[in-house]
């Protein structure tokens, strides 16, 4: 049955109080994982994700951390290992968004989105990696942009962050092939989160709907089944693979 095929195993993700994060921690307690259910800010709203996946019988915790902060980051690992067990699973979910021309960049912006996206990949994977290499098992899930491989006028830090992500899927993909560790990356396209508020941002949507051959926005429902599968033995051999889930659009 699909709520057995991840019991278990423990994921954490990060980025994981709303929208995508907070979908991806239902889906993966769905499927028989426990969850650690990483913010940076909103412990409320992480300890209430973490509630609802218990209230349904499964286990999960909320988690405090800054992704940017290798210190914090440690702490995080050390914390989910003694309440649930070595993390088997992680999805690197975290990000930043900041909208500016490139000239408007402050070098504070460009360090804050850069860091949490790219730098905050490599210190959580950095502190699982030698448990997973320890039990000879683990799925490493990166979440990108499809938006990235085409860019963006008003996101250049956003965007290098997110190809920078591509970069350190692909390199550790091959790095680990051998240790039965997988990396992948699930690039979403525009994906619908927050019911739009903006007369602005109502018209940005419909400018990218142009664009989306399929002429309609995703929804986080439609990425986190994706994920949850490339955690799965039966994505054993699914390595090294950008994924995008983007209604056509490139």
């Amino acid at each position: 049955m699909a709520e057995q095929l991840l019991s278990g195993k423990v994921v954490l993700i990060t980025g994981a109080a709303r929208n995508l994060g907070e979908e991806l921690s239902y889906a993966f307690a769905r499927a028989g994982a426990s969850v650690a259910v990483n913010t940076r800010s909103n412990i409320e709203r992480a300890e209430r994700v973490a509630a609802n996946i218990m209230q349904n019988g499964g286990r999960a915790i909320a988690v405090r951390a800054d992704v940017k902060d290798c210190g914090e980051v440690e702490r995080m690992v050390r914390t989910v290992e003694r309440s649930l067990s070595p993390i088997s699973i992680l999805v690197n979910n975290a990000t930043c968004r900041h909208r500016s021309s490139f000239t408007d960049i402050s070098t504070q912006q460009w360090r804050e989105v850069v860091d949490t996206i790219l730098t905050g990949a490599f210190f959580c994977t950095r502190a699982v990696l030698p448990q997973m290499l320890s039990q000879s098992w683990g799925r490493i899930i990166n979440i990108g942009a499809s938006t990235a491989q085409k860019g963006r006028a008003d996101r250049a830090h956003q965007m290098a962050a997110k190809m920078g992500i591509i970069g350190l899927t692909k390199s550790l993909a091959v790095e680990y092939a051998t240790k039965n560790v997988t990396v992948n990356c699930v690039a979403p396209g525009v994906i619908r989160t927050v019911t739009p508020s903006s007369q602005n941002r109502i018209k940005q949507l419909e400018g990218q709907l142009q664009e989306i051959p399929m002429g309609r926005l995703g929804c986080v429902e439609e990425v986190a089944p994706l994920c949850v599968f490339l955690a799965t033995d039966s994505a054993s051999y699914i390595t090294g693979q950008v994924i995008g889930v983007n209604g056509g659009f490139y």
